[in-house]
């Protein structure tokens, strides 16, 4: 037909997903991938951040409590990426940067 067009599908969110409970990370990143997202997931804020810098993501979920190198600080070297943009929709105490728990 003259009036279709070709619907071309669009690539899915590229999804990082940042926690030190390896069940919690990769059980999050198993069900975003089902939902039709490109995930990863890296178990430390130092790791997170590397995998951030090293891949084109669109998302980064984040465990404010992290034992090492904590959320706080992650997300802070985070948010000197370029792409970065927090949302603001929890509290990290003595940053000025929120997050939220899932």
């Amino acid at each position: 037909m003259e009036d279709e067009q070709e619907i071309l599908p669009s690539p899915a969110l590229k999804v990082l997903v940042i926690d030190d409970h390896e069940a919690h990370a990769e059980g999050l990143a198993e069900l975003l991938a089902l939902a039709g997202f490109e995930t990863s997931y890296a178990l430390t804020g130092e790791a997170g951040v590397a995998a951030a810098r090293e891949q084109d993501v669109d998302v980064v979920l984040l465990d404010m409590n992290l034992r090492c190198a904590g959320g706080c600080a992650a997300i802070f070297r985070l948010s000197m990426l370029r792409w970065c943009s927090i949302r603001r929709t929890g509290r990290c105490l003595g940053t000025g940067i929120l997050g939220m728990p899932i």
